[in-house]
């Protein structure tokens, strides 16, 4: 496959167009700063496409693996007030009197998905597959999965809610795992209907 022939938003085929023929995406579209470049090459076989979402602690890619032919999701430890990345450069630069913290919180950070890539057997959660160290900061790769916000899942239901069977069906699953994250002192404190998310599988 030629890569360059990526659409760098959902990662399908543009089939030579300049707009993705399936989400509209421009291949112009600019990677606004301190964020990767699109098609920015990640531990030697990842394509970093668009930004799916930003908080304090980093930034999510949509990107590509070169090696599996599929799309995957990027998570880039980038705490936007400790840093400084130039437009179109890859290499972090810590702001002098933050370097202790923000390299005591990347160690905190890699603890976390290093933990969260040893967990096997929940359908709750979605698989960690890789941790990259490069450009001066972290990266952690997880599988990609179709899917919705649960929150946008309700808005589009014709009820707006779920019945308590389907709640039931739903949440047991994530509620098993966040037993388990608690047991190995991991706490996750952003769970809203945001941030759960509804596979085309129905699982959450």
């Amino acid at each position: 496959m030629n890569y360059d022939n990526l659409c760098m938003s959902c990662m399908n085929e543009l089939y030579g167009e300049k707009q993705c023929p399936k989400c509209g995406y421009y291949v112009d579209s600019p990677q606004i700063s301190p964020f990767l470049p699109v098609k920015t090459p990640i531990g030697g076989k990842y394509i970093v496409g668009k930004v799916i979402s930003s908080n304090s602690e980093g930034v999510s890619y949509i990107a590509y693996d070169v090696d599996r032919h599929s799309p995957v999701v990027i998570r880039e430890f980038l705490p936007e007030k400790l840093i400084d990345r130039r437009s179109g450069e890859t290499q972090v630069t810590v702001r002098e009197p933050y370097k202790e913290l923000y390299y005591d919180l990347m160690g905190k950070f890699l603890d976390l998905w290093r933990n969260l890539a040893r967990i096997r057997g929940f359908s709750a959660l979605i698989p960690v597959i890789d941790i990259v160290e490069e450009n001066n900061t972290a990266y952690a790769v997880s599988e990609h999965i179709e899917s919705l916000p649960l929150r946008e899942f309700l808005l589009r239901s014709k009820t707006g809610y779920l019945n308590w069977e389907k709640a039931k069906q739903l949440f047991m699953p994530v509620l098993s795992l966040l037993a388990n994250l608690h047991k190995m002192g991991i706490v996750h404190n952003g769970i809203s209907p945001d941030t759960m998310l509804i596979g085309r599988d129905g699982k959450l």
